[in-house]
């Protein structure tokens, strides 16, 4: 955290340690927290024992690439976060007062730690039995745990940058796409802020599945895409979670888009 508040985001220890040998126990904590650093790399020196995820037999194994597959579901918004930490010097793994800096009870916290300003990670950093103190604090969009879980809030916001991943200075250069992003009472919104078609629209993805959790309302019997009623849409309810499922929407990312379920 003190790295990404110095300006150096792309930052993280080494994953079950560099010196001294880590146990089977602490390793795979320590590759379930090492998923959401913003480098992330298991790592020791010379002469210690192997630690690779494998090493440690199925658990650890499995534990280890569920979290990492998470960590590459999340690429874009991590991706998202380095362009605003290059472009307008946000931190990328940031501690909760950067987003409640006038709560105290924040203040102290350093034991969990937010990606941007929506995901909040609150690792297992004890051996057995397994205690998590959760702060809350303000608005979280939703939580990350090394046990699963999540608490989504009524109305989300959120920004998307893409480029094409390989070209030198491309927001310098206009050579990018950016949209901004908000749900409430039932209504998701893409705003298109930038878009180079020639450098970013060719690689761009189509938006085929929109997922929204917590809908006010109960179960939507349909959903207007752009303002038209769509019958060639899959529209899936999990009434535990109040989750909305739609898919097969089949939008160009690069275009204005309203979703409403109704």
């Amino acid at each position: 955290m003190e790295y990404n508040m110095f300006g150096i985001p792309y930052v993280g220890a080494d994953i079950c340690g560099f010196f001294g040998n880590a146990d089977a126990q602490m390793c795979r904590r320590w590759q379930q927290l090492g998923a959401f650093y913003p480098f992330s790399r298991n790592h020791n020196a010379e002469n210690n024992v192997p630690q690779d995820p494998a090493t440690w037999g199925e658990e650890v194994a499995r534990d280890a690439a569920h979290w990492l597959r998470v960590r590459y579901d999340l690429l874009p918004y991590l991706y998202t976060l380095f362009h605003r930490a290059h472009a307008h010097g946000e931190t990328v793994f940031r501690p909760m007062f950067f987003e409640w800096p006038t709560d105290q009870e924040t203040w102290g916290v350093d034991e969990q730690f937010l990606w941007g300003d929506s995901i909040l990670i609150a690792p297992v950093l004890n051996p057995p039995p397994f205690l998590i103190r959760v702060e809350e604090a303000g608005k979280i969009a939703f939580r990350v745990f090394p046990s699963s879980g999540s608490i989504y809030e009524s109305h989300a916001k959120g920004t998307f940058f893409w480029d094409d991943g390989v070209s030198i200075d491309t927001y310098e250069n206009g050579h990018y796409f950016e949209a901004f992003t908000f749900y409430k009472k039932s209504k998701f919104t893409l705003t298109v802020s930038h878009s180079d078609p020639d450098a970013a629209a060719a690689t761009l993805p189509v938006i085929d599945t929109l997922i929204v959790h917590a809908v006010m309302g109960g179960q939507p019997k349909y959903v207007l895409v752009n303002g038209v009623a769509r019958d060639d849409v899959t529209i899936t309810w999990t009434e535990f979670t109040e989750t909305v499922r739609v898919d097969g929407l089949a939008a160009p990312i690069h275009e204005h888009l309203t979703v409403e379920f109704r």
